[in-house]
């Protein structure tokens, strides 16, 4: 990952004090961003997801490259979005919510570089797979 990089991860209201995740980026009700750079990492801004019925899970890719944000960080996505994002310039990394159930957590795995990008074969197919 590269200095001076804008992240985005899923989180709901209500959420932002305990910096809790989302379960799924598509349903979030904001994304928390974080700006990583050589001197460390911050929470610059929360934003307001576009309601999944108003887009789907493709509503957030155009919503987050409007924000100049470099990557999200999610718990699993399916194919479509995650070429979307592609198509974007957004890379998507691969961070378990059970591994990684708070903001702060990520915080710490993107700092020590621990988080690796996804690939399709990292995908969900169906509904059936838990995602963020």
């Amino acid at each position: 990952m590269n200095d001076n990089t804008l992240f985005a991860v899923p989180t709901d209201r209500g959420e932002i004090s305990e910096r809790k995740r989302s379960a799924h980026f598509g349903h979030s009700d904001q994304f928390t961003l974080i700006r990583v750079d050589h001197e460390g990492a911050a929470v610059t801004a929360t934003i307001d997801n576009i309601a999944h019925g108003a887009g789907g899970c493709l509503a957030p890719i155009s919503l987050l490259q409007q924000q100049q944000v470099d990557a999200i960080i999610v718990g699993g996505m399916g194919k479509r979005p995650l070429a979307g994002f592609s198509d974007a310039g957004i890379r998507v990394y691969w961070a378990p919510l059970e591994e990684y159930p708070g903001v702060d957590d990520v915080i710490a795995a993107v700092r020590s570089n621990r988080l690796q990008e996804m690939t399709g074969l990292h995908a969900c197919s169906g509904h059936g797979c838990h995602h963020d």
